[in-house]
């Protein structure tokens, strides 16, 4: 399919839009593909307010003005609505619009610039003899523009108008037409972009630099970014300018001279909106409404500028490869999709398109997706065996009450029954079906990338959300693209993961660091790579929520966890302010908004690039304890704490949540010495693999709960089992063969037991039991779920299996640790004591989400082995000696802290004065001012 809207054609396909009556005007919208194109192209459009609507008019126009936008408008008397904000991008002399009124009275607004640089001319709309006028605005004192806006004021009454021939005069001469249909994306000329002058290097080990759009394309955004890297000795930095190609592309080699490679990013359908309105591309939101049939933008829910496209309509992935195809031209061969997830991700609000694709899909007739699979490696899987795969259940139409796939429909919101199993059952599968059709879209386009040099990225929106992003693993086993992680507050992810909003907002920092193993070695078995985004502070557009030297210890930590790749930093702030180009705006520390984004910026840049560049290791005892855990978006169990969370969080040994995806991981079968099977039961595949585990011998420990020992996946309540609110023991023979028999529900369970050894009892009944098997291997079970009471029998195994811990200490840390070069030790301790009862609430003022440094709590410690050395902690500068077998860390009211341990050896010592410099680095940035800022005041 191919669309390409051109004047001519708009002009004729348009011709009778809007009918003039001989006395009264009236609003008039057709519908064509033309127009859906047209007024969907949000780089030609951005519409504002919730009183207007709009249409095309190609009748009675000025000279060389081949379409109109008219405006249906109302508002309480006296009340400014935004009908279009325009993004030029590039530094303003003027501007003018041609305009008339047609009925009712009031006032357009032409307006330029914003902040205290915005500026705008006023004229009066009056019906008068129906022709066209003109309004023009020039200001010299308007510097780097940020936005041309068009404004109405009625007197109370409805006004209809229209404006044509937005054009905004630069002081180089030029003259843009803000609102001309060639400004879409899709319609740019490549040929007008200079060919590409050599290749593009990887991002590996680079700063990406977010920023909006064509600011890449102003002097006093190239200086900052410049400067900002600079700092780093303009090493490894890259740029990710989003939206408005026409503007950035041409830039490219200009930016690659500076050693500044740029990635491209725009969402689903920000940019390719008009060719989605062409081919009625766009899905349903929870209304009833869409894109593809409502251009009334009172209507449009929030984000709809932005997402509300369908990810199995055709168009879709021809739109992207498109995109691709002129980021090839142009020689960019990174592309960022931010955001992804469906929008309105609720249970209705799906396509006839979207529908059509599912029930392809469940009957295995799609091209399927490429994963990394364990044991066999890589190879392309249909949804049939990707549902299996995941849930453990082979799908039949008549286990969703059908008779066949084809009668198969998304499931509506409060339908009656709505409680019953086959619904729930409906459910999950149809939650299935939306994972597997964003990782279809993205192996298509990813494939395709590949094919033109071009590798993409996909940034998931909530990978916590049941029904909404992109399932993390799921992303980073999948072949033909990259996955970036977000660090942010919004997007909680625990080690036995929880439902969204059920945690507190340290799971989702601490528990990515927990699950590091599982990226790195899922991203090397696929051959893609992780890249991290630190966004903190309203999707990267606030004031930061945590504390600058939490977040270098944070992102230092994470970086060594995940062995991420590369890392995506917040927005630059590209606003002009009180007359200040953007880096002084930024550098100055009166500046405390933009100021404080700057140094949070500059110190997770920091963070990543220490950790990157001292080549962390995980201690060789990572991966000798692991825990089964499932993807929240699946295998959601609730908040109470499983096996592997007591070893983790209270006990502080070294315990690996490995998705259940990856039992069969080479490095399981080499070094890990105990698993834990949380999880809430497991799959027919997961006992075959645990069985198999345990059948190698040796120094090899499983510990089951009672629900890992009896409860089977078998598909009944798909959503009840995953979410643990199924606790009947319905294959109590699952480990017969070792012995074991098991019963009962709720909590009440039976076993009979051949072989086992009683270790501890509860009540006169036995609590834990295990058995020794003839290969050396142990077995234990607990006879009700452990929780944390369960502590010291849980250190027990622990020290039988001889698995060492990160020290012994105080319950309220966490503590990470990482080898270096040197021989040396980094350990990353966190006080969870802050954290407790904590919650992120979205929308909320910057200062009620903020996380401090200073927290005035008791002391808390953790004791490591030590030797012979330096102890240097990073953010306070503490340096001592020390000569023992033991080193007693203290948190000293911190909420984090960085300590290094050293040997006095060339390489130590040339580590030690890397985390001096560092250390100097903070104290200059991180100012007693700045701190108190963020603290106490944010006002």
């Amino acid at each position: 399919m191919k669309f390409r809207l051109k004047l001519t054609g708009a002009a004729m396909l348009l011709g009778a839009i809007v009918s003039h009556g001989a006395d009264v005007p009236a609003f008039r919208y057709s519908g064509t593909a033309a127009e859906r194109a047209w007024l969907n192209n949000m780089s030609a459009l951005m519409f504002g307010g919730n009183a207007i609507r709009c249409a095309l008019s190609t009748r009675e126009l000025p000279e060389g003005i081949s379409c109109a936008l008219l405006v249906e408008g109302s508002s309480p008397a006296g009340r400014r609505e935004n009908i279009l904000v325009a993004f030029p991008r590039s530094r303003v002399a003027g501007a003018e619009l041609r305009y008339r009124a047609l009925s009712g009275r009031g006032k357009l607004i032409l307006g330029l610039g914003s902040g205290e640089n915005y500026r705008q001319r006023e004229v009066t709309l009056d019906p008068g003899d129906g022709g066209w006028k003109e309004v023009s605005y020039a200001d010299e004192r308007i510097r780097d523009l940020t936005c041309v806006t068009i404004a109405f004021v009625t007197e109370g009454e409805p006004l209809l108008f229209e404006v044509a021939g937005l054009k905004v005069r630069t002081p180089e001469g030029n003259v843009i037409d803000a609102i001309a249909p060639e400004r879409h994306f899709l319609a740019f000329d490549s040929a007008a972009v200079p060919a590409p002058e050599g290749k593009s290097p990887s991002m590996n080990g680079r700063v990406i630099l977010g920023m909006g759009g064509g600011y890449a394309a102003i002097p006093a955004s190239i200086d900052a970014i410049e400067k900002i890297a600079g700092i780093f000795g303009n090493d490894r930095f890259a740029i990710a300018p989003d939206f408005d190609y026409g503007q950035i592309a041409p830039l490219r080699n200009d930016y690659l001279r500076r050693d500044l490679p740029m990635s491209y990013q725009t969402t689903l359908v920000r940019e390719v909106g008009g060719f989605f309105g062409a081919h009625g591309a766009f899905g349903e939101g929870l209304s009833g409404f869409s894109r593809n049939r409502e251009l009334d933008r009172r209507k449009w829910p929030g984000g709809a500028q932005y997402h509300g496209g369908s990810f199995c309509h055709p168009a879709a992935a021809e739109a992207h490869k498109k995109i691709i195809d002129k980021l090839a031209a142009a020689g960019i061969a990174d592309y960022i999709m931010p955001d992804v997830g469906w929008w309105e991700s609720s249970t209705a609000g799906f396509s006839k398109a979207d529908e059509t694709a599912f029930r392809a899909c469940l009957a295995g007739n799609d091209p399927g997706v490429e994963f990394a699979l364990f044991p066999e490696g890589r190879r392309r899987i249909r949804f049939p065996e990707y549902f299996k795969w995941t849930f453990g259940v082979e799908l039949t139409p008549q286990k969703l009450g059908l008779d066949s796939y084809d009668g198969f429909a998304a499931p509506r919101s409060r339908a009656p029954g709505g409680e019953s199993p086959q619904y729930r059952l409906r459910l999950a599968v149809f939650y299935a079906l939306k994972r597997y059709a964003l990782l279809r879209f993205f192996d298509e386009i990813g494939a395709y990338g590949k094919s033109k040099g071009v590798n993409v990225v996909a940034m998931p929106l909530n990978c916590s959300c049941f029904g909404q992003g992109m399932a993390r693993l799921d992303g980073l086993l999948a072949v033909n693209f990259d996955l970036c992680d977000v660090n942010s507050f919004n997007s909680p992810e625990s080690p036995a993961y929880g439902r969204p909003g059920e945690l507190p907002a340290e799971a989702g920092l601490f528990g990515m660091i927990a699950r590091g193993m599982s990226r790195s070695e899922a991203a090397k078995a696929s051959g893609t790579k992780l890249r991290l985004i630190h966004e903190t502070g309203q999707a990267g557009a606030a004031i930061p929520y945590r504390d600058p030297r939490l977040n270098y210890v944070l992102n230092y930590a994470l970086t060594g966890a995940t062995g991420a790749d590369s890392m995506q930093i917040d927005f630059l702030s590209t606003y002009t302010h009180r007359g200040l180009p953007t880096w002084a705006l930024l550098n100055d520390p009166e500046q405390r908004f933009h100021h404080s984004r700057l140094v949070d910026q500059l110190v997770v840049a920091a963070a990543f690039r220490d950790a990157f560049d001292a080549g962390l290791k995980a201690p060789d005892n990572r991966g000798e304890v692991i825990s089964i855990v499932r993807s929240a978006d699946y295998f959601a169990v609730r908040e109470e704490a499983g096996i592997g969370d007591v070893a983790w969080r209270k006990l502080l040994y070294p315990v690996e949540f490995l998705d259940r995806a990856m039992l069969d991981a080479p490095f399981v079968a080499e070094k890990t010495r105990i698993i834990f099977a949380d999880g809430k039961g497991h799959t027919d595949r997961e006992v075959q693999s645990l069985t198999a585990y345990l059948k190698r011998g040796g120094n090899r420990t499983l510990v089951l709960s009672p629900l890992s020992a009896g409860r089977r996946f078998d598909g009944s309540d798909l959503l009840s089992a995953y979410y643990g609110e199924d606790t009947e023991l319905n294959d109590g023979e699952a480990y017969a063969g070792f012995g074991i028999s098991a019963a009962g529900k709720n909590g009440a369970y039976s076993f009979r037991l051949d072989g086992f050894k009683t270790v501890a009892q509860e009540n006169g009944r036995p609590l834990l039991s295990v058995k020794t098997l003839a290969n050396g291997a142990s077995l234990y079970l607990f006879h009700r779920e452990a929780t944390d009471a369960d502590r010291a029998l849980i250190a027990g195994i622990l020290e039988k299996a001889q698995v060492m811990p990160f020290g012994k200490g105080d319950a309220d840390l966490l503590v990470q640790e990482f080898d270096l070069p040197s021989g040396g030790k980094v350990f990353a301790l966190f006080d969870r004591r802050p954290w407790n009862g904590f919650v992120f609430r979205s929308g909320a003022p910057s200062r009620e989400n903020f996380m401090r440094y200073e927290t005035g709590l008791p002391p808390a410690t953790v004791t490591v082995s030590g030797g012979r050395g330096i102890l240097y902690e990073l953010i306070s500068g503490e340096k001592r000696s020390f000569d023992g077998g033991e080193l007693t860390l203290d948190m000293a009211g911190k909420s984090a802290r960085l300590y290094f341990l050293l040997p006095e050896t060339p390489q130590g010592k040339a580590e030690l004065t890397g985390a001096e410099a560092r250390h100097a680095f903070l104290n200059r940035y991180v100012t007693e001012e700045l701190a108190g800022f963020l603290n106490d005041n944010q006002e």
